[in-house]
């Protein structure tokens, strides 16, 4: 894959090519095997893991109410 000089073995910028492009066949790889992984899970346990994603990319919290309105409101969307 990687282009050659005369002399002068492997040039930089196409090592630099091949290391980029296998990072990507890697991270490519990576991707297909959790979308495996996940094809087969109910939507309530999808979702679960999406929140569990979406919370770790928040800010920290310091204080949280909930009322028992929304935890009523939460617990009857994860029981369907």
């Amino acid at each position: 894959m990687a282009r050659r000089r005369r002399g002068c073995g492997i040039t930089l910028s196409a090592a630099k090519a091949d290391g980029v492009r296998a990072v990507g066949l890697a991270e490519a790889e990576t991707e297909t095997a959790k979308m495996t992984a996940y094809r087969d899970l109910p939507p309530a346990v999808l979702q679960a893991l999406a929140l569990r994603e979406v919370a770790g990319q928040l800010p920290e919290i310091g204080q949280l109410t909930v009322t028992p309105d929304v935890l009523t409101g939460l617990l009857g969307r994860l029981s369907r």
